[in-house]
């Protein structure tokens, strides 16, 4: 086996085909076995593949993984994968890349790898945990796709704008952009640093107020400022511009503007240029031109013969006055060698000895020779000769400055003749001749000196042109070349610049590529006398096409006429490549960022809701808003109805267009190839071959469709669609990729949200479920707790009844017979009385008795201790009474009673703990009211007591009050007469510390207490609470706040409704 193979396994099947689930629902009505051979053709083919055990050691690779890293599969079976690692990555990303996949989760990163020669790869990677049917890791499967061109390409973009960055800090001017928007308004996105030391002006000045500058700007350049703006902004062509820019200072600046612009889709434009301060190259430039014009006229006026040649001897230029000396003209002249031209045959050898001297710098400077001109005179010349050298010190040609002397060297031969004949005459003419010599030698002194600014001058330029690198010409307004440099020729692929010279007599119609090109220059020329970076395809002189940049201007005659154009050429092949390039990678690498960008936006949108209607809404919106089209909609299969249909649940449109919410007809083709889960494209509905699909989509206004299905893991059937009505509109790869992936996240999200809808069913019937057992077991607690309670009290009132009846016993024996030893003593008191009048004087014996005992104090004192007897018995009567009357054992029933007779025994009983506690009594005039006076009484008994404790733990005096009356049921007044009324209000209130709201909200919660742990249970309020509304149907409130006592309102009807 070379490539990834297919497993079939169960480990297979519930691992690597269930990472891929959409891989599954597309393959679910087609041969699985069949599908996994193409996709895994498909992923050998294209990606790296590794498969390694669970602990990593690598088992299999396929053919594109030994490609890639250069090793051979011996190399690697039965290894880890440090064999290619880097060590580009720490320790730590390992550690956690394998602490994450062993936790089963599939991991995605970019990995820099080392191939067998030693040179690093990068790559996109997936691991994914195979898992059998236990959920147990029992390999890892590692797919990879090689991204080292993209990283390059990232290193490279990196690395040209730290070049940018670089460059925009150490140029002499600034960099800047600048937008001028669809609405006419500019504004300047980016300035680099240093614009306030070129204009005075500081960058945010700038961008605040962006009219700034072009204020600035000197009133008689500013309209030149705005043409070019605006001719640029027509035609996309390179913005130049040259003006002076007034300072705030006052003072004045020559600028020099070259940007490019660029159309944004909006409309907008941006340009994106330099700035430079020319100044001192005006300045330079003025004074250069002033020179240049002086010493061209001077050259084409001078008397003096200004010939220039090169190495071989050939004339290079010739002036005016050289043509008036021998008789040719310019054109005859250049290019002509000497020997053939004026050098007659005899002086050839004298001429060639110069000439050595000359480029060898050795002298020759200057000489007196016999020449010939075109008309075969002989003339006589004399020549100043200067070699050109340029900045290495070659020669590189040879300047001439001649002078036609034949009339003198034929008047010094005559002079000679008639020498004798005039040295009689010599005396006579000496002072003259003296005098005439004087003057020839001051015009030999200023020719001479004339001719060495000009030789200097020349030379100057000569250098220049000949060993500037950027190609330097001169044409004809007609399209042709009248003067070429060697850097010229070379750009174009010319062996020289005479061949270059004479090889184009046509310049728009040989050089350019586009045959207009060449009058668009001309015409830039014509409008802006100067053109800067004019970008052009031109012909080598080999066929090949190169990109120049042009930079020309027009000389013209005092009259305004256009002599010839003049200018520089640039190669810009290479960077034109280079931009290429990067702005394809650009263009892709945004397309792809955008792609995953709207794909992330549309992801993230789909899952922030888990309501079906609101995902499908929502990608459906976002889709027709990315790819702007007229409609995109999400319908589902509905097979089961007595048709088979297709129905239309959410669409997003254009607002012109109906709706097309509905249920439609299925059309063979498209469900058929819906259900197999098979993208339909159609990019020009009039070209569909299937005839009722065509009808079909044009019936309901389609033009092109791209549809994409997708299953639920329900085994529903839906398809995600776009669709243009307003034309054939062909869809790109990288839509159809985002489409389908926006529709594999779709459908996760329907399964998310279906899973949600169930999960949430199953949790509200659970919640109601555990609700109705956490009430029914909350009831059965209460009434648990009130069993207790009632028992306790059952308990509490037999053992209470028990005592009072054993107490009541002896108490009535006790009582009965006070009364009958009252009239006992009374009846002894009346015999001691008659025994003291009878026998005043008793026997001392009994005097001394009578004495001991204090016989007078216990006269008066029995009848009082009667008396106190009589009254402790009545009080013990009227305890038991209260106690009988608390318990109430026979009173399970309701039944008419005294509410005031009830907290009249509640009280007594609580009567040991009153103390000092001042006890007020309001009582209306109630009614018997009917009701269970125990339970009634177990209120009272609560209510009392916690007041009671409450005011135990207060500093102030305790104070309790007790108010009852009747409430009418109309008014809701109280009422203090009879009533006729149903409601019956007890209020008891205390002046105690109060409670907050907080407690008030859970005071007759059951097992609530503010009490230490051991003196409250927390039950007594919440079974009053029970009590009072439940058995009774009335209330039970509680009015407080800190600091302000506490008060208990009861109310009960007074004769309850069945």
């Amino acid at each position: 086996m070379n490539d990834f193979p297919i497993n079939r396994c169960p480990e297979a099947e519930t691992g690597l085909a269930n990472e891929n689930s959409s891989l599954g629902e597309r393959t679910a009505a087609r041969n699985p076995v069949s599908v996994d051979n193409d996709w895994a053709q498909a992923l050998n083919a294209t990606a790296v593949v590794s498969e390694t055990n669970s602990q990593g050691i690598i088992t299999h690779v396929n053919n594109k993984f030994l490609e890639i890293c250069g090793y051979n599969r011996s190399d690697l079976i039965g290894k880890t994968h440090k064999v290619i690692n880097s060590g580009f990555h720490p320790p730590e990303f390992f550690r956690q890349m394998w602490q994450e996949i062993q936790t089963g989760s599939v991991w995605r990163g970019t990995l820099k790898n080392r191939r067998r020669d030693g040179s690093c790869y990068w790559a996109d990677t997936t691991i994914t945990p195979i898992l059998n049917a236990e959920g147990k890791i029992v390999k890892y499967i590692g797919i990879q796709f090689d991204i080292t061109p993209a990283k390059e390409q990232e290193e490279e973009l990196r690395n040209s704008q730290g070049r940018l960055q670089k460059l925009a800090a150490n140029v002499p001017g600034i960099i800047y952009e600048m937008r001028l928007g669809a609405d006419g308004s500019i504004s300047y996105p980016y300035i680099s640093k240093g614009l306030a030391t070129l204009c005075g002006l500081s960058e945010a000045e700038l961008i605040a107020d962006p009219g700034r500058l072009r204020g600035q700007i000197h009133q008689d350049d500013r309209p030149l400022y705005d043409n070019s703006l605006s001719a640029s902004a027509a035609s996309l062509t390179t913005w130049w511009w040259e003006g002076r820019l007034v300072l705030p200072s006052g003072g004045m600046k020559w600028l020099q503007l070259t940007a490019k612009p660029e159309q944004q889709p909006n409309g907008d434009i941006i340009w994106d240029g330099f700035l430079i301060d020319v100044t001192q190259q005006k300045e330079t430039e003025d004074a250069l031109r002033a020179s240049k014009q002086k010493l061209a006229l001077h050259f084409q006026q001078t008397p003096l013969a200004a010939i220039e040649w090169n190495l071989d001897f050939e004339v290079a230029e010739w002036n005016p006055a050289a043509e008036i000396i021998f008789g040719y003209s310019r054109e005859e002249a250049l290019g002509r060698h000497a020997a053939g031209l004026i050098v007659p045959e005899f002086a050839k050898e004298h001429v060639n000895r110069v000439w050595q001297d000359l480029l060898s710098q050795q002298g020759g400077n200057r000489s007196t020779n016999p020449n010939f001109t075109k008309d075969g005179r002989t003339v006589m010349c004399e020549w100043y000769n200067t070699p050109l050298i340029d900045h290495t010190g070659k020669a590189i040609g040879v300047a001439s400055l001649v002078q036609d002397v034949t009339q003198r060297h034929e008047a010094q031969a005559a002079l000679n003749q008639v020498k004798e004949d005039l040295e009689v005459t010599l005396a006579e003419q000496t002072a003259e001749l003296r005098k005439s010599v004087a003057q020839l030698r001051e015009e030999i002194v200023y020719r001479e000196q004339t001719e060495e600014a000009l030789r200097q001058a020349e030379e100057k330029y000569r250098s220049i042109f000949e060993n500037a690198i950027m190609g330097i010409f001169q044409t004809t307004p007609t399209g042709e070349y009248l003067n070429a440099n060697p850097a010229l020729a070379r750009i174009y692929g010319y062996d020289s610049p005479e061949d270059l010279i004479g090889s184009l007599n046509d310049i728009g119609g040989q050089l350019y590529v586009e045959p207009n090109r060449r009058a668009e220059f001309i015409a830039a020329i014509d409008k802006y006398d100067l053109v800067a970076d004019f970008e052009s395809r031109v012909y080598r002189k080999d066929g090949r096409i190169i990109w120049i940049a042009e930079n020309a201007r027009a000389v013209l005659s005092p009259s305004g006429e256009v002599l010839y154009y003049e200018g520089t050429v640039e190669d810009i092949t290479k960077r034109k490549q280079v931009e290429g390039a990067l702005r394809r990678s650009e263009e892709r690498l945004r397309e792809k960022a955008l792609r995953e960008a709207v794909l992330n936006h549309l992801t993230e949108q789909i899952r922030q809701s888990l309501d079906l209607d609101t995902i499908l809404e929502t990608t459906v919106q976002q889709i027709r808003d990315l790819l702007q089209i007229d409609r995109c909609y999400f319908s589902w299969y509905r097979p089961h109805r007595h048709q088979p249909s297709w129905e239309i649940v959410k669409e997003a449109k254009h607002q012109t267009l109906p709706s097309g919410i509905g249920i439609y007809p299925e059309v063979t083709v498209w469900s058929e190839t819906s259900l197999k889960l098979e993208m339909l494209r159609i990019d020009n509905v009039a070209a569909v071959s299937d005839t009722s699909l065509r009808e079909f989509l044009l019936a309901i206004g389609f033009q092109s469709l791209l549809s994409l299905p997708l299953q639920t893991r329900g085994g529903e059937l839906g398809v995600l669609a776009c669709a243009h009505c307003s034309g054939a509109r062909p869809w790109s790869e990288s839509e159809v990729e985002l489409i389908r992936a926006a529709t594999n996240q779709l459908a996760i999200a329907i399964d998310q949200a279906e899973l949600y809808t169930q999960t949430r069913a199953a949790a509200v019937a659970a919640q109601l479920q555990a609700q109705q057992l956490s009430q029914a077991l909350q009831e059965l607690q209460q009434t648990q707790t009130q069993l207790i309670q009632t028992e306790k009290m059952s308990s509490l009132g037999m053992l209470v009844a028990g005592v009072a009846h054993e107490i009541n016993n002896p108490v009535t024996f006790i009582d009965g017979n006070v009364a009958h030893a009252t009239t006992y003593f009374q009846d002894l008191l009346s015999l001691l009385t008659l025994y003291q009048t009878y026998y005043p004087k008793p026997d001392p014996q009994i005097a001394r008795f009578a004495e001991d005992i204090d016989f007078e104090f216990l006269m008066e004192d029995l009848p009082k201790v009667l008396a106190s007897m009589k009254i402790g018995a009545g009080r013990i009567r009227e305890i038991v009474l209260s106690l009988r009357n608390f318990s109430r054992l026979d009173e399970a029933q309701m039944k008419p009673v005294d509410i005031h007779e009830g907290i009249d025994n509640t009280l007594l009983i609580l009567h040991h703990r009153l103390g000092d506690i001042q006890l007020v009594k309001n009582y209306g005039d109630l009614p018997l009211v009917e009701c269970y006076p125990g339970q009634l009484n177990q209120v009272f008994m609560n209510i009392l007591a916690n007041a009671i404790d409450a005011l135990d733990s207060h500093s102030d005096q305790g104070k309790i009050t007790i108010t009852t009356s009747i409430i009418h049921p109309e008014t809701g007044e109280n009422r203090q007469h009879h009533p006729t009324t149903l409601t019956a209000a007890i209020s008891i209130k205390d002046n105690g510390p109060g409670m907050s709201e907080a407690v008030i909200k859970r005071l007759f919660d059951p097992f609530f207490t503010t009490k230490p742990v051991g003196k409250g249970t927390g039950l007594g309020l919440s079974i009053s609470y029970q009590i009072i509304v439940e058995k009774h149907r009335g209330t039970l409130q509680c009015l407080s706040s800190p600091g302000a006592g506490a008060e208990f309102l009861i109310q009960i009807p007074i004769k309850p409704s069945n």
